[in-house]
C-alpha cells in the first residue's frame, strides 16, 4: 500500500484516540500563573500540569521523553540522533475572555469538536504531533534525521520556554512551527509590547476588561454618579449597557475579541466603552485626559493617531492593539502589543512611541521587543513545504508573510506551517466572530489534527531528504 493510503488509514483508525487525548488536554486551564510559579514549574502549578499530562500520555504511547524543568517538554520516537527535525508547539493558553456559551475548559466532544479553551490554540497542534510520532513508530516509517516533538509552557507570554530550551539543549537542524495558516509562512513582523497607565481620579471606581494581547471583547466600569443620570447621557450608545453598581453606576461594552495580529477583525470594547465615558460629567481633569488620550490611541489597529503608521510589500501594516486593561493605585494599567512591518527599524518606532506618551501623560511601564521573522521565498526549505502543500490539497497558495507571533521568532530555523488557520465546521450554538484563536467559545475540529499529521509527514519526509 502506497505511504500516503497507509497514513491516512492510520489517521482515520486512531481519531477517537485524538479526540480523548485532546479533550484531556483541553480542560487543564494552563494560563500562566506566577503566583504558584516555583522551581520546576515557572510558569505556574497549571502549565507544569500539562507537560505532566503530555508526558504521561507519551509513556502510554511508548515515546521517549524527557522534561526539561517545568518549562518545556521533548517527545521522540526514536533514540536522540545527532541531528533532528523539530517540531515545536505549545501547551499554555490565554487567560479566558468574552462570552461563552460554555464552560471555558470543559473539553467537551461533540461529535467531531472538541470545544474549550486551548483546543484550537494550540493544544491540537500538541497532539498531531504526539500522534505524528506515535504513527511514525507504529508504521516503521524511517528517516534520515530524528524527530523531536518539542512542547512549550510559555508561548502566550514571552517565549521564556524557548529561551531556557535554546540555553540548554542543541536544537534541531530545521523545524516546524505548527501555529498559523497554511502554507509556508516565510515572513513575520517584529514586535513592541509592554505596559502603559495613566492617571484617573476618584470618579472611576472600578475598570477592568479585554485580555493579554487580543482586542477586548468587553470592558466594564463603575462610575461615582447615579444610574438615571448616566443613561439619559447615554440613551444612543446601544453597545453599552448601564445598571446601578456600589457607590454608582456600572458600565458594560461589548466588542468583539479577536487576535492582535488580525485587529481588524475585531472590535475594542475599550474604545467603545471610553467613548461613552467621554460623554459623563467626569469631575477629575486627570481622568478627563486620560480617557480622551485612550480614546485617540484605540481610534485605529494602525497607529496612525501616533504617527506609527507604516508598511511594506511583505508584511503588510504595522498594527498596535491595547489589550488587557484594570485600574490598579490610581492609575489605569494597559497591555499593548504592536506588530511592525519589516521596513520600520526598531530604534525609530520606539522613540516615535515614547516621545508620543510622554507628550499625553502617558507613562510606559514595561517594553520588550521580539525579532522579525524572514526566509528568502527562495529557500529550498521553504519551496520543499510549498510543494508538500500542493501535493496534498492541489492549491497553488503562495507562502505568505504575518503579523503573527510564533516561536519561528525565538528558534532558528523554525518555519511557522499550519495547523490552525481553520476551526472545521462551526456548531450552531457558537455565534460568528468567536471560536477561534484567543476568542471567546474556542473549539476545533479533529478533521484539523488528522490532516495536520496526514501533510506533517509529508513535509517531515520532505525535509529529512532535503537537510
Amino acid at each position: 500500500m502506497e505511504l500516503k493510503a497507509r497514513v491516512h488509514e492510520w489517521v482515520e483508525t486512531h481519531k477517537n484516540e485524538m479526540l480523548q487525548t485532546l479533550s484531556e488536554f483541553v480542560q487543564i486551564p494552563s494560563v500562566r500563573d506566577d503566583a504558584t510559579a516555583e522551581p520546576g514549574q515557572p510558569f505556574g502549578a497549571a502549565c507544569r500540569e500539562i507537560l505532566d499530562a503530555a508526558c504521561r500520555k507519551a509513556e502510554e504511547m511508548g515515546l521517549i521523553y524527557k522534561a526539561h524543568e517545568g518549562y518545556c517538554l521533548d517527545v521522540r520516537c526514536q533514540p536522540e540522533m545527532e541531528e533532528e527535525i523539530g517540531i515545536i508547539a505549545h501547551a499554555d493558553v490565554v487567560p479566558i475572555s468574552g462570552d461563552w456559551s460554555f464552560p471555558p475548559f470543559c473539553g467537551k466532544i461533540d461529535g467531531d469538536i472538541v470545544l474549550g479553551r486551548g483546543a484550537h490554540d494550540n493544544k491540537c497542534a500538541c497532539v498531531m504531533g504526539l500522534y505524528l510520532l506515535k504513527m511514525f513508530k507504529d508504521l516503521g516509517i524511517k528517516t534520515e534525521h530524528g524527530v523531536r516533538l518539542i512542547f512549550g509552557a510559555n508561548e502566550e507570554s514571552g517565549m521564556e520556554d524557548m529561551r531556557y530550551y535554546k540555553e540548554h539543549v542543541k536544537l534541531p537542524v530545521v523545524s516546524l512551527v505548527p501555529d498559523s495558516l497554511y502554507p509556508a509562512n516565510y515572513a513575520q513582523k517584529w514586535g513592541l509590547k509592554g505596559e502603559i497607565s495613566l492617571p484617573v481620579a476618584e470618579d472611576i471606581l472600578f475598570l477592568e476588561g479585554g485580555a493579554d494581547f487580543s482586542v477586548p471583547g468587553s470592558a466594564e466600569c463603575i462610575v461615582a454618579l447615579p444610574l438615571e443620570r448616566v443613561k439619559s447621557l447615554l440613551e444612543d450608545e446601544e453597545e453599552v449597557h448601564c445598571e446601578a453598581a456600589s457607590g454608582g453606576t456600572k458600565l458594560t461594552a461589548k466588542g468583539i475579541a479577536t487576535h492582535a495580529a488580525n485587529p481588524w477583525l475585531g472590535k475594542s470594547a475599550l474604545l467603545i466603552l471610553c467613548r461613552a465615558l467621554k460623554k459623563l460629567p467626569l469631575e477629575g481633569t486627570a481622568t478627563k485626559k486620560s480617557i480622551e488620550t485612550l480614546c485617540t490611541m484605540t481610534s485605529d489597529y494602525y497607529g496612525a493617531p501616533m504617527g506609527l503608521a507604516a508598511s511594506d510589500e511583505h508584511t503588510g501594516p504595522t498594527t498596535i492593539v491595547f489589550g488587557r486593561t484594570e485600574l490598579r493605585r490610581g492609575r489605569l494599567w494597559v497591555k499593548y502589543v504592536m506588530r511592525n512591518c519589516l521596513a520600520t527599524p526598531k530604534e525609530e518606532v520606539i522613540a516615535k512611541f515614547g516621545q508620543w506618551c510622554a507628550a499625553n501623560s502617558v507613562k510606559i511601564e514595561t517594553q520588550e521587543s521580539t525579532n522579525p521573522v524572514f526566509f528568502d521565498l527562495n529557500d529550498p526549505r521553504i519551496d520543499a513545504l510549498q510543494r508538500v502543500w500542493y501535493g496534498m490539497t492541489r492549491r497553488d497558495d503562495k507562502p505568505f508573510a504575518s503579523g503573527g507571533n510564533t516561536y519561528s521568532r525565538v528558534v532558528p530555523n523554525a518555519i511557522t506551517f499550519g495547523i490552525i488557520g481553520y476551526c472545521g465546521k462551526r456548531p450552531d450554538y457558537i455565534p460568528k466572530g468567536t471560536g477561534s484563536t484567543h476568542e471567546a467559545n474556542e473549539y476545533i475540529d479533529i478533521a484539523v489534527v488528522q490532516f495536520g499529521i496526514e501533510i506533517y509527514a509529508q513535509a517531515i519526509l520532505a525535509l529529512d531528504a532535503l537537510v
